[in-house]
């Protein structure tokens, strides 16, 4: 109990930080709103309420939530690390010239660069979790709505 106690009060501090430097980083609420979101996501609040569960679960049944409390990590080092490989093998074939960046893309500001890596992971996790075709079909044409807008 003391652990999955220990672990919800770091993720609400971890929130609370990304909040505040999101704040202090980007101006633009809108802006802040991305950030926040390409690192929680939807998760945060599954998070909470799994700490929560899993926290009275260990009262009454503390072997069964003590292998849960092992499981949770282990499940979010293999999520993240997914997201992250899909955007270091984009990257590196960008850099060695098999995906054709157009020069418009080449010219952004590093800021601008980090938008939109951003902006291209949230969208990668979002369609890995859309029901269909036309549904990963809208979420990226919205991608592409924000790079036009971007200009």
């Amino acid at each position: 109990m003391l652990y999955g106690t220990l672990s919800l009060i770091l993720l609400v501090v971890f929130r609370i930080i990304v909040s505040q430097i999101a704040e202090v980083k980007y101006s633009k609420h809108s802006k802040q709103h991305e950030v926040f979101n390409y690192i929680f996501a939807r998760n945060f609040n599954y998070s909470i309420a799994a700490y929560v569960i899993l926290i009275v679960l260990a009262f009454f049944f503390p072997r069964i939530a003590l292998v849960l409390f092992i499981i949770i990590p282990i499940w979010s080092f293999v999520e993240n690390s997914h997201e992250h490989g899909t955007l270091s093998l984009a990257t590196r074939g960008m850099e060695e010239g098999r995906i054709q960046v157009p020069e418009s893309v080449k010219n952004l500001s590093p800021d601008q660069r980090k938008a939109l890596r951003a902006k291209l992971a949230s969208t990668i996790k979002a369609s890995r979790g859309a029901k269909d075709e036309s549904q990963k079909r809208e979420i990226w044409s919205q991608f592409a709505e924000w790079a036009a807008d971007q200009r």
